[in-house]
């Protein structure tokens, strides 16, 4: 067992051995003065996660002061000298204490109280399992480490509750859901502590454990070091926040989940719900296409699962692609390139890698939008754009997919979310379709192949679309067949996670874009999707044009299209306009409206 190990499985044994829900619970660490900046410091930059009530100064043993003498209250210590871990039983009041200084953080027990207090006690009564999770602590001079959680199981219908009230009161959780998304391979097989089994509808919620802090200072082997856990901070006292006198933030969970996979879930104020639902509204608001406002009724809700789903991305592939002009050269329209150019940028400015896919055969297409990001997208030097197939090969099938979304060498997924915008589909033929059912099949590679295999992984998909022949329709195949023209034939059968239906697909860019800023300024969700690994506060002034493109650098990219000799996908002639309407008239009020919503307070 390695040094790690056998410290974890100590504390964590002599802290279940003391659990006690009544009252509420406080990990007690007591260093060298020496370490004193640096440890308060790693407690202040994981704040998020390490919840410090009191400090003592030098020397002083009672908690708070004039009150237990701490030394002799606690009566089972671990003690760390010299890199040799120690279990005591009894007082230390014989132990050197003049040159410490004493810490005491809210430990899991304070947040059992706490739920306890709120009438949602979990199963396990105090007896929580500890997961070591793969996330990393921002460290301070010596003291780093992982991140440490416990799983408190809660029926479905409380979460959200359980979730309002203890992040009011300074306890958010890190993760809701799956746990294979913090490293946590099997529930079952704790790290320490006892495993508890949930029920049919139970959810898993994971906090942070106060044992974070222990095992940093285990990292930092100190030359001595007293380590307790203390249950007898009563919830009379100010570390123990009052529910009645908290503000209570009204909380949303967004759930993030495939059909036959672990639930996901992500977490959002119902200020920005409110906002990005009104953003979803504009996307269909004077449409002139037959079937949008139907199709969207069957997918409402796809613009906040599918930009809180990428908000929790880490590298995301983005296509797009529909050859309506099949004697043109080249056949491209103008509705797709602006659109995806607008989720790049959004994606940039939230720090993720993007990668941009073209069909092979459309070498004119690739290299227009590799001018498109020098020219229009700011910070898009590290953004990569390839082919499929691959150039390599000449064949497209389900290998050559698996081969293309694999890291052959490591069998790990090289993107986390596909997202398809105006992207050509095939039908339940297999062909490739126009709106007036035109077969466009010999101008599309099987870009589609990607999301299908997808389907089959844990890769989120997203799509947009405006007239249900794109991929990501195939979840509303007999809502096209009802509702659009030639929607029988033309119907997509590629399904996505999330559809998000536009009256032009380009809008459909534009509200991904402004719903990211606005996740990004949500003091909810982005502390939440760092898994409370972050030390700055969140940026309410972040500037909006980070993230989505002005009116006029919208009209320039539809000028510099035109010049590469795009086309509008409905007009014959080259003109300012895209999906028949020509810019100035259309598209740029609905850019600025979308601007106007993404301001909402």
């Amino acid at each position: 067992m390695s040094f790690t190990s056998c410290f974890l499985r100590r504390i964590v044994a002599r802290h279940l051995a003391t659990a006690n829900v009544v009252r509420c619970g406080m990990s007690v660490i007591a260093l060298d003065k020496q370490l004193e900046f640096d440890f308060e410091r790693y407690c202040v930059v994981n704040s998020r996660i390490l919840s410090l009530v009191h400090k003592s100064s030098v020397g002083e043993v009672q908690c708070p002061p004039g009150a237990v003498d701490i030394r002799r209250t606690l009566q089972k210590w671990t003690i760390l000298k010299d890199q040799n871990i120690t279990e005591h039983s009894g007082p230390l009041t014989e132990h050197p204490w003049d040159s410490l200084v004493t810490f005491y953080l809210a430990s899991s027990s304070h947040l059992e109280a706490l739920l306890q207090t709120a009438g949602m006690a979990t199963q396990h009564s105090g007896h929580c399992p500890v997961y070591l999770t793969d996330i990393e602590m921002l460290p301070v001079g010596p003291f780093n480490g992982k991140l440490l959680v416990t799983m408190h199981p809660m029926a479905s219908k409380l979460v959200a509750e359980a979730v309002e009230r203890m992040t009011a009161v300074g306890f958010a959780p890190v993760h809701i859901g799956d746990p294979s998304c913090m490293g946590i391979s099997d529930l079952q097989v704790p790290h320490s502590g006892l495993p508890v089994y949930l029920k049919d509808d139970d959810v898993p919620v994971f906090w942070p454990s106060s044992l974070t802090a222990q095992l940093a200072v285990q990292f930092a082997r100190p030359s001595l070091a007293y380590i307790g856990n203390w249950n007898g901070f009563s919830s009379e006292k100010p570390a123990i926040a009052s529910f009645s006198s908290q503000q209570i933030f009204p909380v949303h969970l967004v759930k993030l989940h495939k059909e036959g996979r672990r639930c996901i879930s992500s977490v959002v104020s119902n200020p920005i719900l409110g906002a990005i639902t009104r953003l979803e509204d504009c996307l269909v608001a004077g449409s002139w296409r037959k079937g949008v406002k139907e199709l969207q009724q069957f997918s409402r809700g796809s613009l906040l699962q599918a930009a809180a789903s990428l908000s929790h991305s880490r590298h995301v592939a983005i296509t797009t692609g529909f050859p309506c002009h099949m004697h043109r050269i080249p056949p491209d329209e103008t509705d797709g390139p602006p659109g995806i150019l607008a989720i790049v940028r959004s994606l940039i400015a939230c720090g993720k890698q993007v990668t941009i896919i073209t069909d092979q055969r459309v070498s004119f297409l690739r290299k227009t939008i590799e001018q498109a990001l020098k020219k229009y997208v700011p910070q898009s030097q590290d953004v990569a754009v390839i082919s499929y197939p691959p150039v390599h090969t000449n064949t497209a099938d389900m290998i050559t997919a698996k081969e293309f979304l694999f890291d052959q060498s490591t069998g790990k997924i090289r993107f986390d979310h596909l997202v398809a915008l105006e992207r050509a589909g095939p039908n339940y033929e297999g062909r490739y379709l126009t709106m007036t059912a035109k077969d466009v099949s010999h101008l599309c590679d099987p870009v589609d192949q990607l999301f299908t295999l997808a389907c089959e992984t844990n890769i989120k998909t997203i799509a947009v679309g405006d007239g249900g022949n794109e991929v990501g329709f195939g979840k509303l195949c007999d809502k096209v067949a009802q509702f659009v023209d030639n929607g029988d034939k033309i119907a997509c059968v590629v399904p996505a996670d999330h559809l998000i239906v536009s009256g032009v697909s380009n809008w459909g860019g534009y509200a991904i874009a402004a719903a990211l800023y606005l996740l990004r300024r949500c003091p909810l969700h982005v502390p939440y999707v760092k898994r409370g690994i972050c030390s700055e506060p969140v940026r309410l002034d972040a500037p909006l044009d980070e993230f989505m493109p002005s009116v006029k650098e919208e009209r320039e990219l539809l000028s510099f299209l035109m010049d590469a000799g795009l086309r509008d996908g409905i007009l014959p002639n080259q003109m300012m306009s895209v999906d028949g309407r020509t810019f100035d008239d259309c598209h740029a009020v609905k850019i600025r409206e979308i601007w106007k919503l993404a301001g909402t307070d």
